[in-house]
């Protein structure tokens, strides 16, 4: 399928030449100086121009891993789905909360995947989880509440550590989490009409007979 042209060697690394059966256009395998092979499509016709292409990005990959930076990309949905495979395998072998995982899998599929889907696992800013509340609030029709919020990002958390775990992405390139979602209202302790109804008890006498004639006789009350 490939035919060699002809590998070089520079202080940056090496590469190899090839051409692709039936394409008049080179493809590169790069070894930048951290010991593994990268391909690389030059785009050239011309090998003097190729070799060029191919000794600029075998620049870029040095500088990359000079920098600490992944310079292998992956799409975040591929991440997510091998996150996801993990989860089923979890679930199937016992060691994983069924309800609460399926919940973290269903949160991948009906909204990280169709939104982040394409892009860039390490490429995931914050202006973009920001567009991201923007369109789950569209989804849903409303502004979640903060724990429904922060139980997703759970899952979207659980991404983003299988890239790192695979040296897709660092951990500075991890987004910031908004979890500002609505605060659930708290249920006022008594209604008016409970608050009546413990009014007219306590004006009642018979209450308190009652409860010291029980606490007399009940042995549950110490003396």
């Amino acid at each position: 399928m490939y035919q060699q042209k002809k590998s070089v060697i520079t202080r940056n690394g090496r590469f190899n030449l090839y051409h692709r059966k039936g394409s008049c256009r080179y493809q590169a395998y790069l070894k930048p100086n951290n010991g593994t092979w990268e391909q690389y499509t030059t785009g050239k016709v011309d090998f003097e121009e190729a070799k060029e292409a191919a000794t600029e990005k075998l620049i870029e990959l040095r500088m990359m891993i000079d920098a600490d930076i992944p310079i292998r990309e992956k799409r975040f949905k591929e991440v997510a789905l091998l996150t996801i495979k993990k989860l089923e395998a979890d679930i199937k072998n016992g060691v994983a909360e069924k309800i609460s995982t399926k919940t973290k899998i269903g949160a991948m599929k009906k909204l990280f995947i169709p939104f982040f889907g394409t892009y860039p696992i390490e490429r995931i800013t914050d202006d973009l989880m920001g567009d991201f509340a923007i369109w789950r609030n569209e989804q849903y029709g409303r502004k979640l509440k903060s724990a429904t919020v922060k139980n997703q990002f759970t899952a979207l958390r659980l991404v983003f550590s299988t890239a790192k775990r695979k040296g897709w992405m660092k951990d500075f390139q991890e987004p910031n989490y908004d979890n500002t979602g609505l605060k659930a209202e708290r249920r006022p302790y008594f209604t008016e009409a409970e608050l009546c109804k413990i009014s007219e008890f306590m004006c009642d006498r018979d209450w308190y007979e009652n409860g010291k004639n029980e606490k007399q006789t009940n042995p549950a009350f110490p003396r």
